[in-house]
């Protein structure tokens, strides 16, 4: 149940625009936003020493490349897939090509829902795995150390 009919500091084509964004499209979104911001902060970071920051700005790079190129990847397949499954048939659902918005929705959200699902088991099996081999690549080639904390990756 929905108590807001609309809300009331966004403006209705922000609202319109973002209510067509499907997961892998938030995915690229907010790892674009972490690309930017994240690197950034860790940059002014007052605290860790010259090479500590070299560091800790490459791993976060690192992390968020490869975190929204698997997210990205694995969500756009779950919901292919996902569209793909429901637009066969499944009991109780009616066929989506006959126009009803509200299974359309259902078939939507249950695709973004089957990504999602799908990005926390391939967090480990790949984002884990790919950004280590990341990392030590970046380790060699910019000739990092690692700062302060010692911390392998």
């Amino acid at each position: 149940m929905r108590i807001l009919r609309k809300p009331i500091f966004i403006p209705d084509k922000m609202v319109e625009a973002g209510s067509k964004v499907n997961g892998w499209q938030q995915r690229a979104v907010t790892g674009a936003v972490s690309l930017l911001c994240q690197p950034t902060i860790d940059l002014l970071n007052p605290f860790p020493d010259k090479e500590t920051k070299k560091y800790s700005i490459m791993k976060t790079i690192v992390k968020v490349i490869v975190g929204t190129s698997v997210g990205v990847c694995v969500r756009m397949g779950t919901q292919k897939l996902a569209r793909k499954l429901f637009n066969k048939g499944i009991p109780g659902l009616q066929h989506v090509s006959d126009g009803n918005v509200q299974n359309k929705q259902f078939i939507d959200n249950a695709a973004m829902l089957f990504g999602v699902i799908a990005c926390f088991f391939t967090n480990f099996m790949f984002d884990m795995p790919l950004t280590k081999k990341g990392m030590n690549w970046c380790i060699k080639k910019f000739k990092l150390n690692e700062g302060g904390d010692n911390q392998k990756t």
